[in-house]
């Protein structure tokens, strides 16, 4: 199997780029951190790896990766949306430059890659391109107000693409994560989760095996990990308020 994925430079991306590897799969990852993405190259040592640096909200670094792919002939089976920013944009007061620059990042910086793919993906029969968004789709964040209405725009995006080509040969996924131990936001450290905080924050190497499920799985949605993803579906009916108060001891 072949799989482009972006944001592979830390996180549940690198991760996944490991266990796709590690598999016996190819993967064409992108990331914006040259020097990272050569420590991943390091670290696997192996020609099944191919990467370049992307800033994923920059158009020129699309168009130029796009070209690149076509040169080498790398048509990928699945493509994996992970690349994501989460930034406080309401301290010291609301900051739209930074809300620009993650819907630019967490959407726009998506989609393009099905528009680059999709035409392919048809043509050939096959293909599917994986969403990664959050639970946060469905309940506001009260310090990044960008990153979760970019979530909920990339998930109703996609349900759109489900609907449009639902007798297609393409499968569009989104995966729906709960709080997984990345330093995605820079005022959390990545620590492992331990304790009670184990139910609700899971690690990045079980999101990215979340992932690679979700690839042989015919489910359009998946919500990971079960527990705080569950909790926020059968929570509804609770006010935003009353919801933040309640799950606030629990975010990372």
């Amino acid at each position: 199997m072949k799989a482009f994925i972006t944001g592979i430079s830390s996180g549940v991306g690198r991760e996944l780029t490991r266990q796709l590897i590690h598999a016996g799969h190819e993967v064409f990852g992108v990331a914006r951190r040259a020097d990272r993405l050569a420590e991943l190259q390091r670290e696997l040592g192996t020609d099944r790896l191919h990467t370049a640096v992307c800033d994923v909200a920059n158009p020129a670094d699309i168009a130029c990766v796009h070209d690149e792919l076509k040169r080498a002939g790398f048509l990928p089976d699945v493509v994996v949306l992970n690349a994501a920013i989460e930034r406080d944009d309401v301290w010291p007061t609301y900051r739209h430059d930074i809300t620009r620059k993650t819907f630019e990042t967490n959407v726009s910086g998506a989609l393009a890659w099905v528009s680059c793919f999709l035409d392919q993906f048809l043509q050939r029969g096959s293909g599917q391109f994986i969403a990664v968004s959050s639970i946060f789709a469905f309940r506001p964040n009260e310090t990044s107000i960008s990153s979760a209405a970019s979530k909920a725009a990339l998930a109703v995006a996609f349900r759109g693409f489900q609907l449009r080509y639902q007798h297609a040969p393409v499968r569009f996924s989104v995966v729906y994560f709960g709080p997984i131990a990345t330093g995605i936001n820079p005022r959390f450290a990545p620590e492992p989760p331990r304790g009670l905080r184990a139910l609700f924050i899971a690690s990045p190497r079980a999101a990215a095996r979340a992932i690679v499920r979700t690839m042989t799985s015919r489910r359009n949605r998946v919500y990971f990990p079960w527990f705080p993803t569950a909790l926020m579906r059968f929570t509804w009916w609770l006010p935003d308020w009353l919801f933040a108060a309640l799950t606030r001891p629990f975010r990372r």
